[in-house]
């Protein structure tokens, strides 16, 4: 691919080689973006190579809908307006997700899908630079997030800048990797924070892997990890994020091309999760949201078919005692 190598930061990679496909934004989305403090962007782009499916696995059934269709309920129901962002399969993505999605959903594609920098950076032509809002980056096989946890994300994020000042730029949804049954955790990003428990980084289970025994990890803010502290480390990263619009974007930008598999079919890929130290060395600010305990499950991505299967038990248990709860208070009342 013209100009992609390791090292290659976004903004180079697009303004000496390629260029971003152009995408049509409709009025109802503009109007929709004019009314709303935040915009929804759901990355479907992948093809979900671990998932054993002809379907694309972000239209696999999960509760009986497209897995993707659940994310944009939840962006729906916290008040979002989103942008949808397909890629692999995409004719037969939005024939199965646009049923779902209200009037001012917007659609990008992510033609080169080189990783999660990239595919979010697409949308960065949906919204005018004048934008004082904030995005909210989802996945589409992220089914267990629902609209409340959207919206606690949201309220701690602006909290947060308004004891902070304009300078905290971002929240991480983060969970316990002890509180989860599932072992798919292990395979997530690490989640760093300074003495003062502000996030400095977010150290991927592949950049662990590639580290010998007695490496160091230096993260932004003279913090020093090894590869046994950094393994067991229990914080995670679901890979959702709010942040400041106009920041994300630009920081975007500097992220720089990692290779993702050897010669001969050697491939570079963004990290989105890069995001983190370059705001740190910037002089913004990033923080944390952890879900409760009780939660943790709905920030499982559903990589192979049982994982999904184990994310839909949960999401049926969480819906019974839903309804239960519906049922005792219709009795006392």
């Amino acid at each position: 691919m013209t100009g992609l190598s390791e090292g290659v930061s976004l903004g180079e990679f697009l303004k000496y080689g390629e260029s971003l496909p152009g995408v049509e934004v409709t009025d109802e989305f503009r109007h929709a973006l004019e009314k709303s403090t935040a915009f929804a962007t759901i990355l479907a782009a992948g093809k979900g190579s671990r998932f054993s499916s002809e379907l694309p696995k972000v239209i696999y059934p999960c509760l009986g809908i497209p897995m993707a269709a659940h994310a944009l309920a939840a962006a729906e129901g916290a008040g979002m307006p989103s942008v949808l962002v397909v890629g692999y399969g995409k004719d037969q993505v939005l024939s199965s997700l646009l049923p779902y999605a209200n009037k001012s959903c917007l659609v990008a594609e992510d033609q080169l899908r080189i990783g999660t920098g990239h595919a979010v950076y697409v949308v960065s032509q949906t919204v005018p630079k004048s934008y004082a809002g904030d995005v909210v980056v989802m996945y589409g096989d992220n089914p267990g997030i629902d609209s409340k946890t959207l919206r606690d994300l949201l309220s701690f994020h602006r909290s947060q800048k308004a004891t902070v000042g304009s300078q905290f730029a971002a929240t991480i949804l983060t969970g316990s990797r002890s509180a989860v049954k599932s072992k798919s955790t292990s395979g997530y990003g690490r989640i760093i924070r300074n003495p003062n428990g502000e996030v400095v980084d977010i150290v991927e289970k592949k950049q662990i892997d590639r580290m010998d025994d007695d490496d160091v990890w230096q993260s932004p803010g003279g913090v020093s990890l090894s590869k046994m502290e950094l393994e067991v480390m229990d914080e995670f990263n679901s890979g959702i994020v709010a942040a400041s619009a106009n920041n994300y974007f630009r920081v975007l930008e500097h992220v720089t091309a990692v290779q993702t598999s050897p010669e001969p079919n050697q491939k570079f890929e963004f990290y989105a999760t890069d995001f983190v130290k370059i705001m740190k060395s910037s002089g913004l600010a990033v923080g944390g949201f952890k879900v409760d305990a009780a939660d943790t499950w709905k920030l499982e991505g559903a990589n192979t078919v049982d994982e999904l299967v184990q994310v839909e038990d949960q999401m049926k248990a969480a819906m019974a005692t839903e309804e239960t709860k519906l049922s005792q208070s219709t009795e006392r009342s």
